[in-house]
């Protein structure tokens, strides 16, 4: 005789597979889900809209610009070398962003760790940055916790 009922089945077959499930996933934890002790660095990647190959500016020490086209929309995705387990990684870093200051860039849209933005057609030199703000999610010095995408307007050869 079979003391089983058929739904405890399925719950306890369904509740195995869930297990299971959560047991991968946790191996696969993206490196900012793991234990991040430090961020040294902040870099921006550039991925104009339509392109598959951004570009990776230092943005924190280095202060390096992003170069733009007038009319341009791109996509900045900011991300930091994170020590995790002593090695460095790239990590993905949630923050706050604005436009700090030029009149030739638009915020177009926005996500935890990246934002949309539009290069005005009438842009050239300096065509504003994007100020940006990390919570505190990790231990960085407060030099790089929080500063400016530098936007310059690419000079025609």
């Amino acid at each position: 005789m079979n003391l089983s009922h058929p739904v405890s089945s399925r719950r306890a077959a369904f509740s195995t597979i869930a297990i299971a499930a959560l047991a991968l996933s946790a191996l696969a934890l993206p490196a900012f889900a793991q234990e991040v002790s430090r961020v040294i660095a902040i870099q921006v990647y550039a991925e104009v809209h339509g392109s598959e190959d951004p570009y990776i500016y230092g943005v924190a020490p280095e202060n390096e610009p992003v170069y733009v086209s007038p009319g341009q929309r791109l996509r900045l995705t900011l991300v930091g070398t994170g020590l995790v387990d002593g090695e460095g990684e790239e990590v993905e870093i949630p923050a706050n962003f604005n436009v700090s200051s030029g009149p030739s860039v638009d915020i177009i849209g926005r996500g935890q760790n990246w934002v949309d933005i539009s290069i005005r057609r009438n842009a050239s030199g300096v065509a504003g940055s994007i100020g940006y703000r990390v919570g505190n999610d990790y231990t960085m010095r407060n030099e790089i916790r929080s500063g400016r995408i530098i936007l310059e307007v690419e000079e025609e050869e």
